[in-house]
């Protein structure tokens, strides 16, 4: 098996012809948004995205553009599982008869990642030749990465082209994870680690879905709030596109077993906290305002509680992402 791959979505490549600007003008500066490829894909698209405290599963029949969920299954750990040596042996059953269950001609495996031995990093580079550009762009994965690019897999695409007067800039999107991450997220499949052929950053792919809300804006601000287990992640989108992502320690499993107001209180409040702080970051880095809507999915994302909390601990808009009103849903 090749070292697998990072897929940061499909890069799009765009040749446009370089506007002269009138002699009796200043430049103007204006940004349009790159969206990735969307090949015409047919069979069944497997995903599996494998966490600490659970594993998701979900596959997708393909026809061109139709799509139609086939399966969604979530298998969790409990706290004995998660520490004990059958941990491995439990998720590769589910994996394997997962895949098994819905592998045919000209079906696809892939694995969603997340976590802290990811990252992302936003900059700007001429807009240069597909060689060209990727040449650049491993000098400032070098510089701008927080571990050293022989340990890490990486890929990139322009998710934005800037142009001001002759100039023309990419924004580009550079995702990486170290090799270890890869590798212990793909032990679970076994034998069948081989039939994967893409690695996403779950969180990157969320952003593919926000294209299908109503009133979406290319260059909009979007957050989301996930909350998991032992972990809940806030994620900042322009458009589509995935700008800055960060996680905590703060997740349903601080309200034990027989939660009652009390406990949702003190989750929503924790979490409100390290919310604020994070758009305090983003806002400050990014220099541009946050939307006060919120969408929220993961663990508890049903709990009416939890979204009455979030809500009253914040100045924050908290709904539930509209997966059943995403319009490629096949019913």
């Amino acid at each position: 098996m090749k070292d697998p791959k990072l897929t940061h979505l499909d890069e799009l490549e765009i040749d446009e012809p370089i506007e002269e600007p009138s002699e009796n003008s200043a430049p103007d500066v204006s940004e349009s948004a790159i969206h990735p490829s969307q090949p015409l894909n047919f069979g069944t698209h497997i995903a599996i995205l494998v966490e600490d405290t659970a594993v998701q599963m979900a596959a997708v029949a393909h026809l061109g553009r139709y799509r139609k969920i086939l399966d969604v299954d979530k298998l969790y750990l409990t706290h004995e599982q998660q520490s004990s040596k059958e941990r491995s042996i439990l998720i590769n059953k589910s994996v394997t008869d997962f895949i098994n269950k819905h592998r045919g001609p000209f079906s696809v495996v892939s694995l969603a990642i997340s976590g802290r031995e990811t990252v992302l990093r936003n900059f700007l580079l001429p807009k240069l030749k597909k060689k060209d550009l990727a040449s650049a762009v491993e000098i400032e994965a070098i510089k701008q990465l927080p571990f050293p690019v022989d340990e890490c897999t990486y890929d990139f695409r322009p998710i934005s082209l800037v142009k001001s007067g002759t100039r023309r800039l990419y924004n580009i999107s550079l995702m990486a994870a170290t090799r270890r991450l890869i590798s212990d997220k793909l032990e679970p499949f076994g034998e069948l680690k081989k039939h994967v052929e893409h690695i996403y950053h779950a969180t990157d792919v969320v952003g593919r879905l926000l294209p299908y809300i109503e009133g979406f804006d290319d260059l909009g601000g979007y957050t989301t709030l996930n909350i998991g287990q032992s972990q809940s992640e806030i994620a900042f989108y322009r458009g589509s596109s995935l700008e800055f992502y960060d996680v905590f320690n703060i997740g349903a499993s601080i309200l034990g077993k027989n939660p009652g107001l009390v406990s949702y209180s003190y989750l929503a409040e924790s979490l409100a906290s390290e919310i604020q702080t994070a758009i305090d970051f983003y806002t400050g880095r990014f220099n541009r305002a946050v939307s006060n809507r919120i969408f929220v999915y993961g663990d508890l994302v049903y709990t009416n509680e939890v979204i009455e909390s979030l809500r009253t601990n914040s100045g924050y808009f908290f709904e539930r992402f509209p997966i059943h009103k995403l319009g490629f849903i096949a019913k």
